[in-house]
């Protein structure tokens, strides 16, 4: 039972990662998980092996599988939205145990919507019938149907949930002039080439591309679309939560003058992309924007820009240079973790850099910190391998643990003497008083000694060590915190005091 709990919460963090849900969808909902395929079999297993199989899906709903794997849905009202444990018609068997795959859902008319979650990772699903009272599609309804490649929504429809059909096989979508809200990622890593819509004031199809019905916002673009190089036309504004996510042909974009908005995960996992031209009237990068675009090494950021958002240029390992412009105050989470930047220029308007933002930039030399910066966050530049030196100016006043941890080549950190609240008598990082021993850079070598009057080592005050053999602590240290001296791998000797 503790292991079923622990993987149902593992996936429950890794769906919630980067990224808040849209507003506009079933913001009030939970979100649909499917129970790991080893747990199915504990589902249904004292009932007896008899389709059809029958049950309620909702007040007015009832549900039937049939041995050949029909679902049919039939009643009125709204389907419930299934969370954490399956729907009732997954993993049922026929006479002689076999499991019943769906293979064609028909939902009767009177239904109004499709429950969270209720025909996800069904992997023989090909034949879908949805009638004109629909009027929602749950989160990740159709999620991972790999053999889905069509679904006609029916007109009345009004909204289709995040991640509604995401990894399902879809080659085209016909959008119904009911429409009006669309989830993020509800049509991400399919194989649609071309959006159509049947009118309606919410949205219109521009050369197979979706946008808001007055053309301001790109809403989503067709993901298995062949084109390489892409311009996107003047009067777009706003490029939507994820309206790019995984088009893998992409190469090269150029967004038009007047955009002012690239949205969450926009261009997320683009595996081809390498060159973005953004223009300056932007003034928003939201969260994860460019997360993954491995080949991404040109994107340089626009004078206007005021805000950077968590993850931005996560994982973009050929970015090798980034100039953060004026008016930049915080550089988020993560903004950017392992990417292969080799220079970075910070602006006088910074003042805090947020937890693991250059983490694992592991070609970094050196970083020149502002004057108006005030705190350095938790694993901020922690795996900078190349980072020599690191100079601390008298405004920073909170350095959180370990945001300078590996750094294999750091010799000695410097705090400015007008500091208030830190101090490097002999390279290390102290709390001004000097009882309180922070960081001990990660590229000195052979024996350190602690300097006499510390009372306290911070947790991972010597994490990623890794050259360090011998360690002398000072006499008047009564408190060493977790992970102190983790992973200081060539250490042979530590000694305590006179001891």
């Amino acid at each position: 039972m503790f292991r079923k709990c622990l993987s149902l919460l593992l996936a429950l963090c890794m769906l919630l990662s980067f990224g808040a849900f849209s507003p506009k969808v079933f913001a009030e909902d939970e979100i649909t998980l499917i129970v790991p395929e080893e747990e199915l079999s504990l589902l249904h297993a004292d009932e007896p092996n008899n389709p059809p199989y029958t049950g309620t899906c909702g007040d007015s709903l009832t549900w039937t599988l049939t041995a050949d794997g029909t679902l049919t849905i039939s009643g009125s009202g709204e389907m419930e939205n299934y969370d954490i444990i399956a729907p009732p018609w997954k993993n049922r068997t026929d006479q002689i145990g076999e499991r019943i795959n769906i293979k064609k859902l028909i939902v009767g008319e009177g239904g109004t919507s499709i429950g969270n979650g209720a025909l996800s990772w069904e992997g023989e699903l090909s034949d879908v019938t949805l009638p004109d009272s629909l009027k929602k599609i749950g989160v990740m309804a159709f999620f991972h149907n790999s053999v889905l490649t069509g679904v006609s929504l029916p007109e009345g429809l009004t909204a289709v949930g995040d991640y509604a059909f995401e990894y399902s096989d879809l080659r085209w979508m016909r959008i119904p002039s009911t429409l009006t809200a669309i989830g993020r990622e509800a049509f991400a890593f399919t194989k649609i080439s071309a959006f159509f819509c049947a009118g309606g004031t919410s949205f219109r199809a521009v050369d197979g591309v979706l946008y808001s019905y007055d053309k301001k916002t790109l809403v989503v673009y067709p993901s298995a679309r062949a084109t390489m190089v892409l311009e996107i036309p003047a009067g777009t504004e706003t490029i939507s939560v994820t309206a790019f996510k995984s088009c893998a042909a992409l190469t090269n974009v150029t967004l038009p003058e007047g955009l002012t908005t690239i949205g969450a995960n926009a261009f997320e996992e683009c595996v081809s992309l390498s060159g973005v031209t953004i223009p300056e009237s932007v003034t928003s990068i939201v969260e994860a924007a460019f997360r993954g675009d491995k080949l991404l090494s040109y994107a340089p950021l626009p004078a206007g820009l005021t805000e950077l958002g968590d993850g931005v240029f996560m994982y973009c390992e050929s970015m090798t240079e980034a100039i953060i412009p004026e008016g930049i105050t915080k550089l988020g989470w993560a903004s950017f973790m392992d990417s292969g930047l080799s220079y970075v220029e910070l602006p006088a308007t910074l003042t805090k850099i947020v937890y693991g933002c250059f983490s694992g930039c592991k070609d970094l030399p050196q970083v020149l910190l502002p004057d108006s910066l005030q705190s350095i966050g938790a694993g901020a530049f922690y795996g900078c391998a190349s980072l020599t030196g690191i100079d601390i100016p008298a405004s920073v006043s909170e350095i959180d643990i370990s945001a300078f941890a590996f750094c294999d080549s750091l010799r000695a950190f410097c705090v400015d003497d007008g500091n208030a609240f830190y101090a490097s008598p002999d390279g290390a990082l102290y709390v001004k008083d000097g009882t309180k021993l922070l960081q001990v850079p990660g590229g000195l070598t052979g024996v350190y000694t602690m300097r006499d009057g510390v009372t306290e080592v911070e947790y991972g005050a010597m994490m990623g060590c890794r050259k360090l053999t011998k360690i002398v602590f000072s006499d008047t240290v009564d408190s060493v915190k977790g992970e102190a001296m983790s992973r200081c791998d060539s250490l042979e000797k530590v000694v305590f005091g006179s001891a």
